[in-house]
């Protein structure tokens, strides 16, 4: 028996046993005028009931309604999970087709004269999956130019540009390697890329491989480069490199590790420099917290001193 057919029995029987009580009061009160006590006593316990009732059903509805959301947020959560599976499907599509791709050219090295028109075919196959063929491009480049094959390194660097420049402003673009949950799960490769006179405005480079990438006139306002590789990089040729995030161990790295003018922070001004430091200043301090090598380390470097802390400042 369900909670709501037990109450309307409850009510049912209320208003029984109060008619009888009723039925029998009438009896000896018979012509009097007053009410009689057993009369409210109906009334009280068919309002007692109802009110019984009415909260039975709320509790039934309510219960019902909690079940439907758990099941709507369940049948959502599914659903994300699904599209999130798709999405990893079709992605891992995209890259064993674009491995084929890159496999045949390599396989077709041999007989570059033979197959030159598949190669460049090949090659232009690559540059329309667009960022997430930078890789593959990259990998062709550096494979015909140490076979010392200029023809196909110019048509895979053409390539390239058509990407970066496919938007003059490619705003927020992520060229790190991250799963769903926007973190970074390899090491991209963009060795020695030509990213001149691009907007890189809060572009994502977390992780990256930039060994000898230019970025010359390159605007990178708000760009992450928290754990890339920077060999061989000339910041001070780019535009707004304050504003941009780096690893707080590249930076003291800078002060401590390398000898003056070499590395990616060489030939910055000093007012970008203490921009830089005061833009990393808690990143300073929690790996300082956490990392007692690079706490003392970075208390003896000119870091520490431009940044005016303390001791204290480190607990």
């Amino acid at each position: 028996m369900s909670q709501e057919q037990a109450l309307r029995e409850a009510i049912v029987a209320a208003i029984r046993d109060g008619l009888r009580e009723v039925k029998d009061g009438e009896k000896t009160s018979a012509g009097s005028k007053q009410v009689d006590p057993k009369f409210t006593t109906l009334v009280v316990s068919i309002i007692t009931a109802m009110i019984a009732f009415l909260g039975g059903v709320y509790q039934v509805n309510r219960s019902a309604d909690v079940r439907q959301e758990e099941l709507i947020q369940q049948n959502q959560f599914q659903s994300e999970r699904d599209v999130r599976a798709q999405k990893d499907l079709l992605e891992l599509e995209r890259q064993k087709l674009m491995q084929t791709i890159f496999l045949d050219i390599l396989q077709k090295a041999d007989d570059e004269k033979e197959y030159q028109d598949v190669i460049r075919a090949n090659i232009g196959a690559l540059r329309v999956f667009e960022r997430s063929g930078l890789p593959y491009l990259i990998m062709v480049r550096d494979f015909w130019k140490k076979k010392g094959r200029g023809q196909f390194v110019d048509y895979a660097d053409r390539a390239i540009r058509e990407i970066l420049l496919s938007r003059m402003k490619i705003s927020e673009m992520v060229f790190s390697q991250v799963d769903h949950r926007n973190e970074p799960t390899g090491r991209a490769n963009l060795r020695r890329v030509d990213f001149s006179s691009i907007d890189f405005t809060n572009a994502d480079f977390r992780n990256c491989d930039l060994d000898g990438a230019s970025f010359r006139n390159t605007v990178l306002t708000g760009a992450d480069f928290t754990g890339a590789s920077l060999e061989g990089v000339a910041l001070h040729e780019a535009l707004d490199v304050a504003a941009a995030r780096f690893s707080a161990a590249d930076l003291l790295e800078y002060y401590i590790g390398v000898p003056k003018g070499i590395g990616p922070f060489a030939n910055l001004s000093e007012d970008i420099l203490l921009k830089l430091l005061q833009a990393h200043k808690k990143a300073f301090i929690e790996k300082a917290s956490d990392d007692p090598d690079f706490e003392e380390k970075f208390m003896q470097s000119k870091a520490w001193s431009d940044l005016q802390l303390k001791p204290a400042d480190l607990q």
